[in-house]
């Protein structure tokens, strides 16, 4: 059984995860998220504008295939 905060990307807040994207662009690397699989196009985009995201990778529940999308 799944913890309730690994059943869906809405679990928890994304400004949980500012911390951790603000050190790793400190140290330099490319900051990027599995977002948009249950949320919507604007969850998408608040995510990219929170978390300064340099790619969002997702993934079609139809087709299970990643569409990965790159700012």
């Amino acid at each position: 059984m799944e913890e309730p905060w690994q059943e869906d990307e809405l679990a928890q807040p994304i400004e949980k995860f500012i911390p951790i994207y603000r050190r790793a662009k400190e140290e330099g690397l490319r900051l990027k998220a599995h977002i948009g699989e249950w949320g919507t196009a604007e969850d998408v985009a608040r995510g990219v504008k929170v978390l300064q995201l340099d790619e969002v990778s997702m993934v079609s529940q139809r087709r299970n295939r990643r569409k990965p999308y790159s700012s």
